[in-house]
């Protein structure tokens, strides 16, 4: 599926996954050895999303990119960081 992409695009999902794997990383790495139990640990990663989320939007702000581009760019990035840190939110008020 990358391979239909255009260059830029593919570098934006790849920032993009590049950036979730951190975010996934740290909160599982922190909850697993046991600084945090495992609700708190899907609001943290609610709260890195929404993080990520925000710092691309201003990014794109100043870049100058249009929301509605042909390629992929920074505001795709950031609607995707926001759907995850939802979906992190939905989990974390399921379980607490």
């Amino acid at each position: 599926m990358l391979s239909r992409l255009d260059i830029h695009s593919r570098q934006v999902v790849r920032n993009f996954l590049f950036r979730l794997s951190l975010n996934v990383w740290m909160v599982v790495l922190v909850a697993g050895l046991g600084k945090w139990p495992y609700p708190r640990a899907f609001g943290v990663f609610h709260a890195t999303c929404a993080a990520s989320a925000m710092i691309a939007m201003t990014v794109a702000l100043f870049r100058g990119e249009k929301p509605m581009d042909t390629s992929l760019n920074l505001w795709d990035e950031s609607l995707a960081f926001s759907a995850f840190g939802l979906l992190a939110l939905f989990i974390w008020r399921e379980v607490s």
